[in-house]
This record gives C-alpha cells, structure tokens and sequence, in this order.
C-alpha cells in the first residue's frame, strides 16, 4: 500500500483534540492499527478511502457506506462494521447489535453494538466485516462512487495517514502542508471534468482559471482576484504554437468539431515535406495535441526531467557559446539500423553513411561538394558531410532524435573526423563523443522548440534550444523534481464524436487507471506501435454547451470518466447599472424563469451578456446592442424563429406587430394566413 498523504494544521488539531478527549486512548489506537492492517490485506488504493471524524465518531467509509466505526459511549466502545446482508445472522444476539439495511436490499448491512475495548472484538465478526469490505471495495473502486461524499466538511485527512502509515496519533509528524511523496494531484481537484452550462455563463473563463490553479497554484492563491495577472499567467503557461513552443508549455488547448479525429488527437499517418535528394513521397507517424502533452506530462510525472537536467546542467556562460546540431544515427523507424545507435553508444561515437565510398580525411569543404556522386546519391550528401566533417566542431553538442518527436540521447563531440572503411555497421564517417544523455525517451519540445526534421544531420537554431532543458534553475542541483502539472483544455467536447477522438484511450484517462495508480493501463497505440499510459499530473478539463446537446445525450463512457461542474446563469455577479432603472439582475432573471418554463435549464441565457454594461460610456445603448446582435438572435434559435413564442419571453415591448399588405397576394381570397 502507498503511504503518501497529505495534510493540514487544522485537520491535525481537530484530530488531537479528539484524541484528547478519549477516555481508552489504546483502544482507539488499537482501531488505527486494525484499519491499517485491514486496507493492507485488502490491498485497497487510499485514494479510494475516506477517513472521516464526526460527532464523536471516527470512522472508515467506502463511497458513501460506512464500513469501520468508533466511538466511546456508555459501557465502552462503540463499533460499527460493515457486513454482507447474507451474513447477519451470525452476529452474536448478546452483542444486542442494532442493524441498518442499504439499499438495494440483499447486499451489504451495517452493524452496531458496544464492547469493553476495541480488542475484544470477536474475530470471527471482524473476519466477516474483511469480507464486505473486500466486496464493496471491489464495487466501488472502478466507479464515481470513490468521491461522492470526497471533499465534505467531516473529511480528515490526518486521520486517513494514520491510517494508511499504521501510526497513532501521538506518532504523526506535524502538519504535510505538500509533499513530494505525496500524489501528483491534490484530491480536491478532479483529474478529468466538464464545466457545462447555456452559452454566456463563463465556462471557457473559469478554464482559464482552472488550468493556472493546477499548473501554479500559489501564483493563483496570491492573485485570484487580478483577472489580468491569471490572464497573463494562462498565456505564459499556455502552448501557443507547437511548430515553436516557448516556456513552460504546461497547458495545450484544442476545439472538437465534427471533422476532428483521433488521428489529429492521439497520433496519425501524415505526408512529410520532400526534401532535397527525395525520390518519393514520404510519411511520419505524427502525434497530436493529447499525445504531446502525455509525453510532456509523463516526462516530468516520473522525475526523469530533473535526473536528465542535472546530467547536462551548463552553466550560463557554457550556454552562451554551445552550438546544437541534430543527427540521426540509422533509420529508428528500421529495426535494422537499432545496431548502429547501439554501437555508437557503446563506442562513444556518432557516425554517418553518405558518401561512404570516400575517405574526406583532410578535404575541405569545396573538394568534398565537388565529389563525384555514385547511383542513388544526391547532392544532400555533400551537404551532410559538410556539416559532419567541418560545421560540427569538438564542444559542441549533438542531439540524437528517434523520428522527429523524440529525443534518445544527447552528447558532446570530443575528437576530429576520422575514417574507418572497415567498420562493422557499415557507416564509415566517425566522431568522437561524451554522452551525457543516452537511452532515454525524451519529448522533442522539452529539448527544442520547433518539432524536429528528417534531414540527417543539421545545425539548430539556438534561440530555440530550451534554456530551461540545458540550463536549469540551480534549485534542482539538490535532485528535487518539481510536481510539475499540465492541462489539456477540450472546448465544446460535446461537439465531437468522443468515441472516435479518444478511441481506446478512453479507458486509460480514469482515475485509478493512469500510470502509477494501482489499476493502472496502458495500449498499444495503432500506428506508432508505442506502449502508451497516461500519468496522473496531466488534467483534462472540458467544455461542453448544453443548448448545444444536453448532458444525457453525451457518451455514456465519457460521462462516467469525467466530473461535472454546472456553470449556471448567475445574475447575482452583473454590476448594476445605477444611471438607469434598469435592473439587470432582475431582467435576466425573468427571462431565464421564462425560458426554463417554455424549454429547459439547458436553453438559457449567460450572464455574459451584461457582464460589462456597466463600463460602456452610454449603458442603454450598449444594452440595446447587445439585445440586437446576441440575446435575440441566441433566442430566435432556441425557438427556431417563433415570434410568438419569443414575445412570450421578452414581452410585447420587443416584437412589434406588422399589418400584411393583402394587395401581395392578389387572387388569393381562400388563403387564410396570420401577419408576423
């Protein structure tokens, strides 16, 4: 069992003076022990437990049953276990035990009675309680039912480590405000949610706060209420372009629509830009938005980021003058060619085919343009030589990609050129190297900025070699690896066919199935043919317009995996307009009670609409505007230009009846119709 945890001062102390109060504190010490070895033997994940105090009574709870229970009361302890129904009438009627039945009926019981310590238990009542438990654990563990009391006043969190540690209270340290130890994601924040409402209620604005709260949660503690200062910060942290990222890159961002695909989400077969020498139309297997950031994500989740940093860590003035090529060593896409980097790793050496048939020992870069070129050559392999002979001198560093998205080894380039005709893999060009890096699987972006080409080898563009990745902040000098987060925002995901985007991922972005979870998955992926999983410091946090299409009609699997946080109208933020009587709260309102009452709380309107009113120079007329080009317009939608019905909701003050002109429809007396 895991024994990470976390929390705070005031959960700690409201277990202490508990604890105080007791008069057989080693009774519940006993208790604590007993829960401990209990979740060990049923192998349960604490992140599916909840430890709660309330009312005098300590207790263990599975979803919303309780399972494990004491409390102090007349003639000893209280206990309450969690049994099968089946089994109830085993327990003791001397116990006098009180009963409570959950529903559906025929499953599982709670019983109630009182003993003189918690040791005198009998076992055979606690080997039938292990047995419920087993059961509902199981039930329980793959559904919602894990957080549905999760996060209410009653929860203890220093209870839940004693707990889980097998420590009694006088044992727990002081208050794990953080922890490295502890989970990659704090328990009140959902991996996976959908903010969902009408249009205009603030979903994409509250993304916006959601993703700087997980990525930075002390900035955002410290400026929660500068909009512009979170703004600032979403766009520092935000990937704005991934042909050239820049910063942190801890949050993509992505739209459904209906021609977006798992090949644009998770990975697809994509044609490559020709490049000189190209005989043929060549393809990649390229990643999407989601892969990117689960590699990103995963990188940093299982603290190779900072191991690989501290491997390199230059110091600004070795930045200052490091020069970057890319080389490919062989084909990574030919299992052949693994015998080349292996070799090259093993020798401490890179090395490179063109023009094998000529030794350029000695040549300068003019003779070697001016070699003669042998069938299936092209003038590239002048230039690649070039650049590995000349442009590549000794300090400086060569960063070794696998395909175009992943980077397996970097090193520094120690000797001269030299020539081996003879070499058993074939490439007779070599340099000497240190590796600083090898072996590894390193997401292309953490290293360079722009995604990598598929010439062989090539000089990169400093400005966008990460600094960060090269020349770390010295803080991670001490081995620590920062809990870095990252967000994947999914606008309108109801607009997409989620089936098909997420494909067999689906599965893997639950809870207790990401990486590192004790139910934890992973797929082969289709077209690359990696072994895939999703860590758990990468959030997922959608949006979803129910005018659009209602929460029942969503994906059932998407539903189950995703927490939904309702974004309603909220009249109660609009600022007043006080140069006028227009009472805009009031107004919007009225016309949302109107609406519910004529469709649904899915078909209303946002407070968006008024929500800066107050800061135009004539407020009337900006009100008018934005009835004229949004309000109506959102309502003539919804009730598919019915102007009765539209009346109905604004009143007659916006719909104006006109008089048909009867001399339109000359002979045509028969024709009864009724004037807009």
């Amino acid at each position: 069992m895991s024994t990470d945890g976390a929390y705070n001062a005031a959960e700690l102390e409201r277990l202490r003076t508990h604890y105080a109060g007791l008069k057989d504190k080693a009774s519940y010490d006993a208790f604590v022990r007993s829960a401990h070895e209990l979740l060990q033997r049923i192998g349960a994940d604490p992140y599916h437990v909840r430890m709660a105090i309330t009312r005098g009574k300590s207790m263990m709870e599975f979803g919303s049953r309780a399972a494990y229970r004491h409390s102090e009361g007349v003639g000893g302890i209280r206990v309450g276990l969690l049994m099968m129904e089946a089994d109830v009438p085993q327990v003791p009627q001397e116990l006098n035990p009180n009963f409570h039945y959950f529903q559906p009926r025929g499953e599982t019981a709670y019983v109630k009675f009182t003993m003189p310590k918690w040791a005198d238990i009998p076992p055979e009542l606690l080997a039938l309680n292990e047995k419920a438990m087993r059961w509902e654990y199981e039930r329980i563990k793959d559904t919602k039912l894990v957080e549905i009391r999760r996060g209410s006043g009653t929860d203890n969190e220093a209870l839940k480590y004693a707990v889980v540690n097998g420590v009694t209270v006088p044992e727990l340290p002081k208050a794990i405000e953080t922890s490295e130890q502890k989970r990659k994601q704090d328990m009140s924040i959902p991996l996976n949610r959908i903010l969902y409402g009408p249009p205009g209620t603030g979903k994409t604005h509250h993304t916006i706060n959601a993703a700087v709260e997980i990525c930075d949660p002390e900035f955002f503690a410290q400026n929660e209420a500068d909009r512009s200062k979170i703004r600032a910060r979403f766009e520092e942290l935000r990937v704005k372009d991934w042909r050239n990222v820049q910063g942190p890159g801890q949050i993509g961002f992505c739209t459904f629509h209906q021609s977006f695909s798992y090949e644009d989400f998770v990975e697809g077969i994509k044609p490559l830009a020709p490049i000189e020498g190209d005989t043929f139309l060549k393809y990649e297997v390229r990643p999407g938005v989601f892969k990117q950031m689960v590699d990103r994500a995963s990188f940093h989740a299982s603290g190779e980021a900072a191991k690989v940093k501290q491997l390199i860590s230059l110091s600004p003035n070795e930045m200052a003058k490091a020069e970057f090529f890319k080389l490919s060593l062989g084909n990574s896409n030919d299992p052949n060619d693994q015998v080349i980097y292996d070799y090259c790793i093993e020798h401490g050496v890179i090395a490179i085919g063109f023009l094998g048939q000529h030794d350029l020992t000695g040549l300068t870069e003019q003779q070697i343009r001016a070699l003669p070129l042998e069938q299936g050559q092209s003038r590239y392999d002048h230039t690649a030589m070039s650049y590995f002979a000349h442009y590549l001198k000794d300090g400086n560093y060569v960063i070794v990609t696998s395909g175009n998205f992943v980077v397996r080894a970097i090193g520094r380039v120690t000797g001269g050129y030299y020539y081996d005709p003879k070499s058993e893999i074939g490439y007779p060009h070599f340099r000497k190297v240190e590796w600083l890096v090898k072996n590894e699987v390193i997401p292309a972006l953490e290293v360079y900025g722009i995604p990598f080409s598929q010439q062989t080898i090539y000089k990169l563009k400093k400005e966008s070699v990460q600094l960060d990745f090269f020349a770390p902040n010295k803080a991670l000098s001490s081995g620590a690896d920062p809990a870095k987060r990252f967000v994947l925002i999914i606008d309108e995901i109801n607009r997409g066919n989620v089936a098909g985007v997420f494909g067999e991922l689906i599965t893997l972005i639950e809870e207790n199935k990401r990486k590192g979870r004790p139910e934890a998955l992973e797929v082969t992926l289709p077209y690359s043919q990696e072994a895939f999983s999703i860590p758990d410091n990468l959030y997922l946090v959608g949006t979803m317009n129910t005018a659009d299409r209602s929460v029942e009609a969503l994906d059932a699997a998407l539903r189950r995996r995703f927490s939904f946080v309702q974004m309603a109208p909220d009249p109660s933020i609009i600022t007043p307009l006080d140069s006028t009587e227009i009472d805009l709260r009031r107004l919007l309102n009225t016309i949302n009670t109107r609406l519910v009452q004529l469709l649904d709380e899915d078909h209303r309107i946002g407070h968006s609409h008024f929500w800066e009113l107050h800061k135009a120079s004539d407020p009337l007329s900006a009100l008018r505007d934005a009835f004229a080009d949004k309000i109506i317009p959102q309502l003539e939608e919804y009730f598919h230009r019915d102007r009765a019905r539209l009346r109905l909701v604004l009143g007659k003050a916006f719909v104006e009846q006109v008089a048909a002109d009867e001399k339109l429809f000359l002979n045509n007396e028969d024709m009864d119709f009724e004037p807009r």
